[in-house]
C-alpha cells in the first residue's frame, strides 16, 4: 500500500493554458486526491504517512509523455 503524502506549497502545473501556482496537494495509494486549502482538511492532519514542505518541487500531472516540450 503506498504512503499517503501531502506536498506543502509544491509549484503545481495544471494545464498547458493555465501558470504554474503554488498549492498544498494530497496524494492517496498514489493518485492526485485534492488540491489546495482542502488537501490537508481532508484527512485533518491525521492518515498523512508523510508530510514534506516542497516549496522547491514541481507536480506537472498533465504531462504524460516524459518528451514533452512547454513552451
Amino acid at each position: 500500500m503506498a504512503p499517503t503524502l501531502l506536498l506543502r506549497q509544491v509549484q503545481l502545473l495544471e494545464s498547458p493554458g493555465r501558470p504554474p501556482r503554488r498549492a498544498d496537494v494530497l496524494i492517496v495509494e498514489g493518485r492526485l486526491e485534492r488540491i489546495g486549502e482542502v488537501a490537508a482538511a481532508a484527512v485533518g492532519g491525521e492518515g498523512i504517512d508523510i508530510e514534506i514542505e516542497a516549496d522547491s518541487c514541481w507536480l506537472a500531472p498533465p504531462l504524460v509523455d516524459p518528451h514533452s516540450v512547454l513552451e
